[in-house]
């Protein structure tokens, strides 16, 4: 037997169906809020939110820059998530708040370019990098901190980029200086380059000394980390000296990592400050050490006989290679192999040095 249906159990119907798509199109906000995944380290991490401020205060960063809150921005996300915007712009906020939100509705994730840089970079490890001070130049007295990504190519050899924040000095007016990168700001560049280059000229040019630290990560924060540098690359960012600079940028970073890993009641990261964070958050696996060219000379010619040391100097200067080919070293193997790193090291850094002439004096 057929039950007649009629018109207002149609209505009813539809309407029932009407409620619990609109129920299930706004269940991720509903879980984010409930869940309170707004207050995340995560997702503070994410904005470089430091004392419930963003350092990135940008509308080409913040979703809802002109209402923001962590709320607020959480929110929109979600929005532009389900509607397909963003994604790509965001990998990061993506793959997180997928993870935390299981039932969402969030659009696929087709993103060519950046698959291309996933593809291109290869990371599979991330290192903690210091250039020390160098006491010549005032805009480098607390030194500089930045990442190091390391990859392996399909030949076995390992790629290695450098993943830096920084700004360029651009007068020599110390008043103006100072009001600059203090008050006004000045623009940050977030860029990625190869770690090759990068090192070398702290190594030879400003004769600064590098500590790699080897950082213990999970593959889930891991892949976090390098899903974010993509977030950052194309923002319009403010540099200050004390406020947001290198040490911040990676402080923030390494965030990802721990709730408790920032000090909210610190005005001020130094890059030594991100070294000691690290530790204390125990990220640090292993350091290694590459010292300045300078350094490496001093601790060579401490520590090989002065004769040998000067005959050395003085050939190389002379350019008398023949006689360095036919170089008398000592019969000890430990003084003979001290003898030939400083013949390459000093080579090394007469090269670099040509230009101006510069000459080192032990």
């Amino acid at each position: 037997m057929h039950k007649k249906i009629n018109g207002k159990s149609i209505l009813f119907s539809f309407c029932l169906i009407l409620l619990y798509t609109s129920s299930f199109a706004s269940s991720s906000i509903d879980v984010a809020l409930e869940k309170k995944l707004y207050n995340s380290h995560i997702w503070k991490a994410l904005l470089h939110i430091r004392n419930n401020s963003p350092k990135i205060n940008n509308e080409t960063f913040l979703l809802s820059y002109n209402d923001f809150s962590l709320q607020n921005e959480l929110i929109k996300t979600i929005q532009d998530f389900e509607n397909g915007k963003n994604i790509c712009k965001y990998p990061a906020r993506y793959l997180w708040l997928k993870e935390e939100l299981a039932n969402n509705n969030f659009k696929e994730f087709n993103c060519t370019k950046f698959q291309n840089y996933i593809e291109k970079t290869n990371p599979n490890d991330i290192e903690l990098i210091f250039a020390s001070e160098n006491v010549t130049s005032p805009s480098s007295m607390m030194g500089h901190v930045f990442f190091k990504l390391k990859s392996k190519q399909e030949n076995n050899k390992t790629k290695q980029n450098a993943v830096s924040f920084f700004t360029v000095i651009d007068t020599f007016n110390i008043p103006l200086l100072i009001t600059k990168s203090t008050i006004t700001g000045m623009k940050g560049y977030f860029i990625l380059n190869p770690y090759k280059n990068q090192i070398s000229k702290y190594l030879y040019e400003e004769k600064r000394s590098i500590w790699e630290y080897k950082l213990k990560l999970t593959e889930k924060q891991k892949k976090l980390i390098y899903y974010h540098f993509w977030e950052l690359k194309d923002i319009n960012m403010t540099y200050y000296f004390t406020g947001f600079n290198c040490a911040t940028m990676i402080d923030d970073i390494l965030s990802l990592t721990n709730n408790n890993y920032i000090n909210e009641t610190s005005l001020w990261v130094t890059p030594k400050d991100v070294i000691k964070n690290a530790e204390k958050n125990n990220l640090i696996e292993n350091t290694n050490m590459i010292p300045s060219i300078e350094w490496e000379l001093n601790m060579l010619a401490e520590n090989i006989n002065i004769d040998k040391r000067n005959e050395i100097v003085n050939l190389l200067k002379n350019k008398d290679f023949d006689k360095l080919l036919n170089f008398n070293y000592s019969e000890d193997l430990k003084s003979k192999d001290l003898e030939k790193e400083f013949i390459l090291s000093y080579s090394k850094y007469l090269f670099f040095n040509t230009s101006n002439m510069k000459t080192i004096t032990f």
